[in-house]
């Protein structure tokens, strides 16, 4: 089985979502911890003191999850189509292994988000009967193809079936 890497465009989106997600959670963090030590979150001793280091926890995760998770989800995000099956392997701390016949596919679609559009990227969701996958972070180009490779595989499984009368 040969799988798949991703362009090295899908790590810049991914540093990018990720940062601009640090910087939102970021901005709670310090809005609390600065209504805490201000007094207009009315804690006092040590619930104060509990909630201005919770407050600098998050801050600090924050920032390491924004410097590091892009790098080992990037590293280890893969996908391999064949004429039988889809796979993905996924993950940051868990790691995910997804496989789906090609015979149980129902739509596919090629979806592209503002970060998406932003590195010339897109992402190829695919529903089953089970439910849905995606893979994700594809150029453009790519995308399509794999689309187009996967309808021309379903259209010949559909043509198949309907020849054996089933």
């Amino acid at each position: 089985m040969n799988f798949e890497k991703l362009n090295k465009k899908a790590i810049a989106c991914m540093y990018t979502a990720t940062a601009i997600s640090c910087i939102l959670i970021s901005i709670l963090c310090w809005t609390v911890f600065f209504l805490v030590k201000n007094g207009t979150i009315p804690l006092t001793g040590a619930g104060r003191r509990i909630a201005m280091i919770i407050c600098m926890i998050v801050f600090v995760a924050e920032l390491l999850e924004t410097c590091i998770s892009p790098y080992f989800r990037y590293q280890r995000y893969r996908y391999s189509l064949t004429d039988e099956e889809v796979q993905i392997k996924e993950g940051y701390i868990f790691l995910q292994h997804t496989i789906v016949p090609i015979s149980r596919l129902h739509k596919i679609n090629i979806q592209a988000g503002p970060l998406d559009r932003l590195y010339g990227l897109a992402q190829v969701e695919i529903t089953t009967a089970g439910g849905d996958i995606t893979i994700k972070f594809l150029e453009k180009e790519k995308a399509k193809q794999i689309a187009d490779k996967l309808k021309t595989r379903i259209n010949h499984i559909v043509e198949q079936e309907n020849r054996n009368g089933k």
